[in-house]
Formats: C-alpha cells, sequence, structure tokens
C-alpha cells in the first residue's frame, strides 16, 4: 500500500491542477438525456437526406464536353470545345 507524504506539492503539480479545473469548468454543460435522445431522430432525419441527396448525384452523368476536354488533357493538349 502506497504511504502519502504530508510534503507539499510541487508548484508545477498544482499549476497543472489548477489548468485542468479550469479547462473542466470552462466546458458547456453535458445535455440532458432528454435532450440526447430528442436529437438522434433529428440526426438521423438528415443523415438520410444527405444519403439521398449523394445518391442522386452518383447517379448524375456528366456532359459530353467534360469527356472531351478531359480527353484532350489526358494526351497532353488541352482540349478546346466550343459550343
Amino acid at each position: 500500500m502506497a504511504v502519502m507524504s504530508k510534503q507539499d506539492p510541487s508548484p508545477a503539480f498544482v499549476e497543472t491542477v489548477q489548468e485542468i479545473m479550469r479547462l473542466y469548468r470552462s466546458l458547456p454543460p453535458r445535455p440532458s438525456i432528454e435532450d440526447v435522445a430528442a436529437a438522434k431522430p433529428v440526426l438521423k432525419t438528415v443523415e438520410n437526406e444527405e444519403k439521398i441527396k449523394l445518391e442522386e448525384i452518383s447517379m448524375e452523368r456528366p456532359h459530353e464536353d467534360v469527356f472531351d476536354a478531359a480527353e484532350g488533357v489526358g494526351h497532353g493538349g488541352v482540349g478546346v470545345v466550343e459550343a
């Protein structure tokens, strides 16, 4: 079993503990259980909306001019696309 000495803690130790306590007191209060429970469905809805948007974007087809320009760049030249 460890024996505690009656010696005063070092100034560095005291300063470190004070800094930790200052940081702890500066934290915002924890949300209540009710707040967390209410936020879960909101987060799920937002997540589903983002998933739908990403799926829609992934199904979009780029315009053919994009492929023509990319092909020109791929061959070392810069493709000029006229509209």
